[in-house]
């Protein structure tokens, strides 16, 4: 594991749990989509294998990731 992947990892980490903090505790949508976006920007995985080289459950893990991204945006923009 490099330096920058642990960093990424620590960043996607760090993101998420404050886009699923907005989001569950807080109950605010609008701060939740730009965490759970940016969060997306430090891939956690390895970012020099490229996407069909990549193992089956990370791009289940990011697919599902971006799924509740746009169900966010959806809830935000019909509540």
């Amino acid at each position: 594991m490099t330096y920058t992947n642990s960093y990424n990892k620590l960043i996607y980490g760090g993101f998420l749990l404050l886009g699923l903090y907005f989001l569950f505790i807080k109950k605010d949508p609008g701060e939740a989509i730009i965490y759970l976006g940016i969060a997306l920007i430090g891939d956690p995985f390895d970012q020099e294998k490229s996407w069909s080289a990549r193992p089956l459950y990370q791009r289940i893990w990011l697919i599902l990731h971006l799924v509740l991204l746009f169900a966010t945006m959806v809830y935000s923009f019909l509540h």
